[in-house]
This record gives C-alpha cells, sequence and structure tokens, in this order.
C-alpha cells in the first residue's frame, strides 16, 4: 500500500488553464491528464491524500459530475477542504467516497493542508505539505512543499517521494 498526495485539480476551471499556464487546449483535455495520471499510479488499497481545490464549481448542476469522477477514482481517499471546495462534508462522503472530510491532517512529520502558514513557528519541526500556491513561488520553501499538480506533471505525488525530495534538498529557508 502506498499513500498518494495531490492537489489543485481544479476540474473544469476554464481559467485556471491560463493562470497557471497549464499545457492544455481545453478544460475537457486537463480533466483527462489528471484522472489519467491519477488512474496509472493509484491503487485500490492505496491511501490518497487530497489536499483541496477539487474544483472551482459550486453550483448544485456540477456536483452529479463531480461525484461520478470521485467514486470512480481508485484508493481509499481523504479531502483536506479547500478554499474552492465549496460543497458540504457530507456530499463529499456520502456522493464523492471520501473517508474523511477535514482541514488538516497532522502526523509526527508532517502537517497537511490546503494554505499553509505564512510563516512557520520556530519550534515546529514539521514540514506543511500543500496546495494552494500553484507553484507560484518555489516548490520547496522552509519546512513547507507544494505538491499541487502543476508541479508533478499532473500526477500525484507519492510520500516516498515527498520524503525522498526533501532528504536530499539542504533548505535553509
Amino acid at each position: 500500500m502506498t499513500t498518494y498526495i495531490t492537489s489543485d485539480w481544479h476540474l473544469s476551471h476554464n481559467n485556471i488553464i491560463k493562470f497557471c499556464n497549464r499545457p492544455f487546449p481545453s478544460i475537457e483535455d486537463m480533466n483527462f491528464k489528471i484522472i489519467y495520471n491519477y488512474m496509472q499510479v493509484v491503487k485500490p488499497s492505496d491511501n490518497v491524500l487530497f489536499l483541496g481545490d477539487l474544483t472551482i464549481k459550486r453550483n448544485n448542476s456540477y456536483k452529479p459530475y463531480l461525484a461520478k469522477i470521485c467514486k470512480s477514482l481508485p484508493g481509499q481517499k481523504h479531502l483536506i477542504l479547500g478554499n474552492h471546495d465549496y460543497y458540504s462534508k457530507k456530499f463529499y462522503i456520502e456522493e464523492c467516497g471520501f473517508i474523511t472530510v477535514q482541514y488538516k491532517i497532522l502526523t509526527k512529520d508532517f502537517i497537511f493542508v490546503h494554505d499553509p502558514p505564512g510563516v512557520i513557528p520556530d519550534n515546529e519541526t514539521r514540514w506543511y505539505i500543500h496546495g494552494h500556491k500553484h507553484n507560484t513561488t518555489n516548490l520547496l520553501r522552509k519546512q513547507k512543499m507544494d505538491i499541487g499538480v502543476d508541479g508533478n506533471d499532473f500526477y500525484p505525488w507519492s510520500l516516498q517521494n515527498i520524503k525522498r525530495k526533501i532528504k536530499t534538498l539542504d533548505i535553509h529557508g
């Protein structure tokens, strides 16, 4: 079993293609690529943390489409809510198939969030693994790593690769 982390899919969001300079001619192509890449690596027994912003849509007519996509994705899925995840926790669990829906997950080594704090307290030793920034800043900063799809060829990151990347770099803020 592998743990994967992904963020900032922004399914069906026209402006994200321009805003993040995503290499897609249409939202259909973007949606297909992100979902295809996910399906290539994630197995049903894997754990997946979605660190927010599945889509920017908020109208009820989009809910069946989003639910159909999410239900079709393999893995034991957990959602950290992002600033564009407008639907209820109940919807994400009951209709999309997420096991948990929350604002952050804390572990011994990591804090998984959508939007990291601007300043990390001096006594904090864990790394913030996050999305939200769309790699408009450095992928790695002092104790922060942006794992959005924009910075990984639209694939989810494995937790092993995140640990490896952090270990091989000497980050001094």
